[in-house]
């Protein structure tokens, strides 16, 4: 009994001790990519902060209001700015010698795959979410420089959650959840692009994409006077439409993944 105790206790430390390698390979990984690719992530970080805090500056100046086509340029920049961050996540692959760093990496696949979509997927998020107010706060200022004094709704700094819902309509939290699950399946493609062909990934990409759109429309676009009979409202049909592309982004993320595993010194397509 005692030994079979002990037996535990051992397999249980062994257990943990694995687990904690896993965790600080992981967080090494995060550093070598941090140091590595720290001018392309600053530059990136500069590059969209400023973009929108002179987007923002022109509109103060100009005293231009905020309403819907506001929200739809700065939804523009943003779907550009995840597509060409999501091209260029593996970047480093374009070169013999960076595939043998990046393969040469004592990390799992799974854990430098990982590193690579949180800064291009969740972290990029979040500074486009932070680039939204400093074009706001950016809008004011100038406004108030130029001006001397600006009326109390301008002065406010427009609220992201209640622009995507369309300030409280009825089903407007429909709009916003399509307008997130379209800009994470459109950067998805261009991830997966980043990952088959690494070399000029957002050209590539993109000329798919419009190859693909027009074979779409061909096939659409005879089937428009079909009378399906469905029954689904507007609102239903952004809900389904934002749930297929969610699905569709996860598909998107696997197949990427499965592409980065595979990947070789030499490099091959499949």
């Amino acid at each position: 009994m005692k030994s079979t105790s002990n037996a535990k206790t051992e397999s249980e430390m062994e257990a943990n001790a694995n687990n904690d390698r896993r965790i600080n390979n992981f967080f090494l990984t995060v550093r070598k990519e941090a140091i590595d690719n720290r001018k392309h992530l600053l530059l990136r970080l500069v590059t969209l902060w400023g973009v929108f805090i002179t987007m923002g500056g022109i509109w103060g100046y100009n005293h231009v209001d905020t309403g819907m086509p506001h929200f739809g340029i700065l939804g523009f920049v943003a779907l550009l700015f995840g597509a060409v961050v999501g091209a260029q996540t593996f970047s480093n692959m374009q070169t013999k010698t960076g595939r043998i760093s990046a393969l040469m990496l004592p990390a799992s696949a799974a854990d430098k795959f990982l590193v690579r979509w949180l800064a291009v997927v969740p972290l990029a998020f979040i500074a486009l979410i932070a680039a939204f107010y400093l074009s706001e706060l950016a809008r004011i200022l100038v406004a108030l420089i130029h001006e001397g004094t600006i009326d109390a709704d301008y002065a406010r700094p427009v609220n992201l959650y209640s622009m995507l819902t369309l300030y409280g309509e009825p089903g407007g939290w429909k709009f916003g959840f399509v307008c997130l699950a379209s800009y994470f399946m459109g950067q998805a493609f261009y991830i997966l692009g980043s990952a088959l062909w690494p070399r000029h990934s957002f050209a590539k990409t993109f000329v798919v994409l419009w190859a693909l759109q027009m074979l779409l429309g061909m096939v659409v676009v005879p089937m428009r006077n079909i009378d399906f009979s469905f029954s689904f409202t507007g609102e239903d049909l952004a809900i389904w439409m934002g749930i297929g592309e969610i699905v569709l982004t996860i598909v998107l993320y696997y197949l990427a993944y499965l592409r980065f595993r595979r990947s070789q010194v030499v490099y091959k397509l499949f």
